[in-house]
This record gives structure tokens, C-alpha cells and sequence, in this order.
């Protein structure tokens, strides 16, 4: 993984990043059943909180063609552990240099056959560089009920309320200068101060999905989803 500016990342699994300098390429994404890539190949990977992730899978080469034909690899994140069977509460507070601070909440309750999982995070930043700072808001939640032995029905949803800053490239001179500094504006281009450079992302999540264990070689999922952008 390698960061562009803070809150911005992209994804290099096998090379799949070099003639794609901005962004994910060959790589699709998948939050639990539901495709967190878009039919464009963008992947709002920034969005989500990592603390709310309870593993990762990565699916290459042919294997990865099950979920994505002709891509390079597939990435499975998982939210929750979906075979917990316990209640429990977690929670954590980080901070670090040059303004970071983080906390997390996360809890699951049990309801018989019933789960309900609830992540919230808040994480903000002011940066190494000027005008990098970022923030994000995010909260996940999960219900999920074992109506069968081997076969679940899960809803998913999450909201992310995510800002930062773009500082810019800087020049060798302008680094050796100030390796802190934004991109300087010239006399045609503003720099990203001046244009107050930066992005948000409000982003509403949500799917169902059914999940059925025929065998120990065999599954069948049904999953619906729904994105919705608000910036």
C-alpha cells in the first residue's frame, strides 16, 4: 500500500500499480460479498477504517478471475468475524506526532442466533507537509442471523464522512529547501493553498446477502448492495 497524500492510498498487488500512478488498477476489491470497486475501477479504499477490518484475503492469478474476469487479483475484506459466537466491547484511543489522533468503539451483542456488530471511528490528522491535513468519521454495522446450521443472512452498512488536504509535488530545490512545504503557486499556476486543494467524500454503504453452505466444496450467495455518494 502507498499513500499519495494523508487519506489517500492505492493498492499494488504484482505490479498492478505501475502504468496506473493514481489509483488501483487490475485490482478489485470486495467488502464482504459486496464489490467496493466501481463498474469505473475506482476503488474508494480510503474510506474505510482499517481497525474496523477483522482480516484480508487476497485471491491472485487465475483464482482471482471467480470474482473479476481479467483482473490480476482480488481482494477480500472482511468486517466482522462472521462464525463469532460471543458477545464482546472493545475500545482504543491512539495519538502520534504532527496532530494524529484516533479512537474506536466496537461491540457485538448476541440474540440467541442473532448478531449485531457496531464500529465507530474517528481519526484526524494535521500532517507532516502543509496543507495535508485530513479527517474521517466512519461507523459500520452489521446484523446477522444463523437461521440454519450452515447458512446466514447478513445486512451491511456503513457511513464515511472523509477530508484531506492535497499538498502537491514538490521540486528537488523546493525539497531540499522545505521538505514540509506545499507546492509553491508560480506566476500562471496557483499552488494547492491557494486553491484550497482538497477532497471530500460522504458516502453512504449498504447490502444484504444470503449465504448458503450446500457442502463443504459448495456455496450459494445472493447479494444486493447500494452506494450512495453524498459529495
Amino acid at each position: 500500500m502507498e499513500e499519495r497524500s494523508p487519506g489517500s492510498y492505492r493498492l499494488s498487488i504484482r505490479g498492478s500499480s505501475l502504468r496506473s500512478p493514481f489509483g488501483v488498477r487490475n485490482v478489485k476489491i470486495y467488502l464482504d460479498e459486496f464489490p467496493l470497486t466501481d463498474a469505473g475501477g475506482n476503488t474508494y479504499l480510503n474510506l474505510i477504517d482499517v481497525n474496523s477490518l477483522h482480516n484480508m484475503e487476497v485471491l491472485k492469478g487465475p483464482d482471482g478471475s471467480l470474482l473479476a474476469p481479467i483482473q490480476v487479483v482480488v481482494v477480500l475484506l472482511n468486517p466482522v468475524d462472521k462464525r463469532a459466537d460471543s458477545s464482546w466491547v472493545k475500545a482504543g484511543i491512539t495519538g502520534g506526532s504532527y496532530g494524529l489522533f484516533q479512537e474506536q468503539l466496537a461491540f457485538q451483542k448476541k440474540f440467541k442466533n442473532q448478531y449485531l456488530n457496531f464500529n465507530q471511528s474517528y481519526q484526524t490528522s494535521e500532517g507532516y507537509r502543509e496543507h495535508s491535513a485530513m479527517s474521517r468519521n466512519f461507523a459500520q454495522m452489521m446484523y446477522r442471523v444463523n437461521y440454519a446450521k450452515a447458512n446466514q443472512f447478513r445486512v451491511l452498512a456503513f457511513y464515511s464522512d472523509l477530508e484531506y488536504e492535497t499538498p502537491g509535488g514538490l521540486t528537488l530545490a523546493q525539497y531540499n529547501a522545505n521538505p514540509r512545504a506545499a507546492r509553491p503557486s508560480t506566476a500562471t499556476i496557483a499552488g494547492p493553498v491557494a486553491q484550497q486543494a482538497r477532497i471530500e467524500n460522504k458516502t453512504l454503504y449498504a447490502g444484504i446477502v444470503n449465504e448458503a453452505q450446500i457442502s463443504s466444496n459448495f456455496k450459494h450467495v445472493v447479494a444486493v448492495m447500494v452506494r450512495a455518494p453524498i459529495i
